[in-house]
């Protein structure tokens, strides 16, 4: 809005922002182009775990830091154990990366969660997908819990679980 001058409507893709995320998924999702825009989202959350790995290489984290990882993921085993909803799963799985970003102390790590929780707790039938078998998110976590204990190792392997496990979500995530 410009004073004397009315509206100027600007293209979102070149002055919008990932704040715009959540709108744009369900966008996708009501004009039948949902599955393109959520294998986009996955993958920038596979890119968004290749440059969490290469900053805990550059600065591994404070043994308090992965201490709350540790916690994180024990109340996320707690909700799956409880049976949790798929959104209560999401919530408590996203939390477990807020706190792994946070061992990173990096703001721009940090701030990169924001939208794709957004969009996540957005989508339930994602949600539903990503965590049928809550066990098994658990056991990663885990697995990059021990990591974080010993950074300098090889973090591919989780990267390629992260990716067959985005494959497999997408083959059960059924459109709401």
């Amino acid at each position: 809005v410009k004073h004397g001058s009315g509206y100027t409507v600007r293209d979102f893709r070149e002055a919008g922002n990932a704040s715009l995320l959540p709108e744009v998924v369900l966008l996708a999702v009501e004009q039948g182009h949902a599955r393109e825009v959520v294998e986009d989202l996955l993958r920038m959350r596979r890119h968004l775990a290749g440059a969490l790995f290469e900053r805990l290489c550059l600065h591994p984290p404070a043994p308090e830091r992965v201490a709350q990882v540790r916690a994180a993921i024990a109340r996320f085993e707690a909700c799956a154990d409880a049976g949790g909803d798929a959104v209560a799963l999401a919530q408590a799985d996203s939390d477990v990366l807020a706190a792994v970003l946070a061992a990173t102390e990096s703001v721009v790590l940090q701030l990169s969660l924001n939208p794709i929780r957004a969009v996540l707790l957005a989508l339930p039938s994602l949600c539903a997908a990503m965590f049928r078998e809550p066990a098994a998110n658990v056991a990663g976590w885990s697995v990059l819990a021990s990591w974080m204990e010993t950074p300098g190792g090889d973090a591919g392997p989780i990267v390629e679980l992260l990716a067959s496990r985005d494959a497999q979500t997408l083959v059960h995530w059924r459109q709401s």
